[in-house]
């Protein structure tokens, strides 16, 4: 660049002014768009890390319906079993009541009832467990490492108390 004549040194001046107020401007233009930018970038960071918890919680609810479907088909697979088992039982009743011992028979009535009475209580007992559905409606107590309360414990497992409806009296 020629250097401006000797006359022209105050518009000089003023244009080397202007250029250095322009470069001044560019220079806090820039700060402020790199603030912004950084300022988005933080927030998408933030973003990306809230949508990666929504998405793992959204995992996390899928697998735990997948187990309630499990253990849904599972109880009605159970209770399918114990009404065969109960049909049966009850197949085995009506056959040992039509037909009549014959005096070769080696069972007297007191086995056939009892062979009988087995096969109904299996099927009630496999019944019952199929029905279970909270083990706290039999046994009350939580057995807890920090508490005493395992004697208690024990003897509601050892020995349950029946569930009485209202109305019923105790026996």
């Amino acid at each position: 660049m020629a250097a401006p004549p000797s006359g022209d040194s105050s518009s000089g001046t003023s244009t080397a002014a202007a250029a250095a107020k322009l470069h001044d401007e560019a220079i806090a233009a820039a700060k402020n768009l790199e603030d912004e930018a950084a300022s988005l970038r933080t927030s998408n960071a933030e973003r990306s890390q809230q949508l990666q918890e929504e998405a793992d919680l959204l995992k996390s609810a899928d697998a735990t319906q997948e187990r309630v479907h499990a253990a849904a088909a599972a109880l009605d697979s159970e209770r399918a079993q114990a009404d065969a088992l109960e049909q049966q039982a009850s197949a085995l009743r009506d056959r040992l009541r039509a037909d009549p011992l014959r005096d070769n028979d080696s069972l007297d009535d007191d086995d056939t009832r009892s062979i009988s009475s087995e096969a109904v209580a299996i099927a009630h007992l496999h019944s019952q467990a199929a029905a279970v559905q909270n083990i706290k409606n039999l046994i009350p107590i939580v057995l807890d490492l920090q508490s005493s309360n395992y004697s208690k414990w024990r003897g509601y497992v050892l020995h349950p108390q029946p569930i009485r409806s209202e109305g019923q009296r105790p026996q």
